[in-house]
């Protein structure tokens, strides 16, 4: 691939309003794929309207002379939503595969000579192949194309995924939804553990869903989330209880496959495990607190020790998805409790094994009751970012909207007998 054109947007005709308009208009980061649209048509897959040349321009100059918006208005969001700076961690577009319509997620790696982005990749291609590719308990989401190209100073490898969705996009209803959900990431980490490889990232970010059992007509793909907004055509045509729901773990940036296991270093992620920091190990409790911290600050605050002594990679991730189900439950389920309490001890030697984790779950939940399985699960679906009339609409729409639906799918799993079962 050759290198693009610049990208710096001062180069382009002063007159464009594709990038001059400062609310519409592309930002520099988003230069990178409208110079690459034809890049990545050539191999195989379309970028959203808004990086096809022309098309921007063309829309921002209607919208000035007054032109009304015409629907579909997936198309109008296609071209007016932003896209992150490939050249950030973890950034992507999505797109459609021509040969299929199948809509993807792209993946860019910069660097990708770097150890790092290679480790990445190589992970991926390991788990998407073989055996290993049909195993039931593989939930990574599987590899469907890689492939390399320039770009100026910078080597990009782009990794080709299914588009796959935030869990909060259809919130939980009932404690045997999140019980599914819990069994399905227990075996995935069970067997990641089992090729000897630790994600050292699991949050709630990184775990997302297969859309197409609850919107098997498909869903808008600029739609992070329905809970904030609620919109009736994009609820799911089916209920958690009524379809098998394939979860995913995704973004194997920081994971590591160990030829022989060893201690490693903190170099990133959400969930910090306790064991890692200098002087001591810290408390449940302040690492719930630290992660709210750095949800707005890029700093330690004062008081919290440095994050550089070696730990035991797969025991924190036993710590991490204690922490995700302890989120996830918020005590809807004290059955589990003693489980989740061992798995997120401060002492990494006093947590169970992946495996031991596994068994106790299964253990602990065959027995559970109609009661317990149907019991209202906490509605995560809704972060509190507004305040005032603003935060109270939201608040008082998702409560209503939660305890509603809740109410209805018991009635249903009683008549129907769906959803009594893990």
């Amino acid at each position: 691939m050759s290198d693009p054109p610049s990208t710096n947007a001062a180069s382009n005709a002063d007159d464009d309003p594709a990038f001059t308009d400062p609310d519409l208009g592309f930002r520099d980061s988003e230069l990178f794929w409208y110079h690459h649209y034809d890049f990545f048509g050539k191999r195989g897959y379309i970028l959203r309207d808004r990086y096809k040349p022309g098309v921007l321009s063309k829309w921002i100059l209607d919208w000035r002379a007054g032109i009304p918006l015409r629907p579909p208005w997936d198309r109008i969001e296609a071209i007016t939503t932003r896209t992150a700076d490939p050249n950030q961690t973890n950034s992507g577009i999505d797109a459609v595969r021509i040969k299929d319509g199948t809509p993807v997620f792209i993946k860019c790696l910069t660097s990708a000579r770097n150890a790092p982005a290679q480790e990445e990749v190589l992970i991926n291609e390991f788990l998407s192949s073989g055996a290993r590719k049909t195993d039931p308990r593989n939930a990574c989401a599987p590899l469907l194309d890689t492939f390399a190209g320039n770009a100026g100073s910078h080597r990009h490898t782009f990794m080709v995924f299914p588009f796959l969705r935030n869990i909060r996009m259809s919130p939980f209803r009932l404690v045997v939804e999140v019980l599914t959900l819990a069994k399905q990431l227990l075996e995935a980490v069970v067997f990641l553990h089992e090729h000897n490889i630790a994600h050292r990232d699991i949050h709630i970010g990184n775990v997302v869903m297969d859309t197409t059992a609850l919107w098997p007509r498909g869903v808008r793909p600029l739609r992070a989330s329905t809970a904030q907004f609620d919109v009736a055509e994009e609820r799911p045509e089916h209920d958690r209880i009524d379809v098998n729901v394939s979860y995913k773990i995704i973004d194997l940036g920081l994971a590591t496959r160990f030829k022989d296991r060893h201690l490693v270093t903190f170099d990133a992620g959400v969930c910090v495990p306790p064991e890692c920091f200098e002087g001591r190990n810290l408390s449940r409790q302040e690492i719930i607190d630290l992660m709210y911290f750095l949800q707005f600050e890029d700093h330690i605050p004062p008081g919290i020790p440095e994050r550089t002594r070696p730990y035991d990679a797969f025991k924190a991730d036993v710590f991490q998805l204690g922490m995700l189900l302890l989120k996830l439950f918020c005590d809807r389920a004290p059955v589990l409790r003693p489980l989740l309490d061992a798995m997120t001890d401060s002492d990494p030697e006093k947590r169970p094994t992946a495996t031991e984790c596994l068994e106790t779950f299964t253990a602990l939940t065959k027995n559970m009751s109609g009661l317990q399985l149907l019991w209202p699960a906490s509605d995560i679906s809704y972060e509190w970012e507004y305040s005032g009339l603003w935060g109270a609409y939201f608040k008082t729409k998702a409560f209503t909207r939660h305890w509603f639906t809740w109410s209805r799918l018991v009635v249903k799993a009683l008549v129907y007998r769906q959803g009594m079962t893990i």
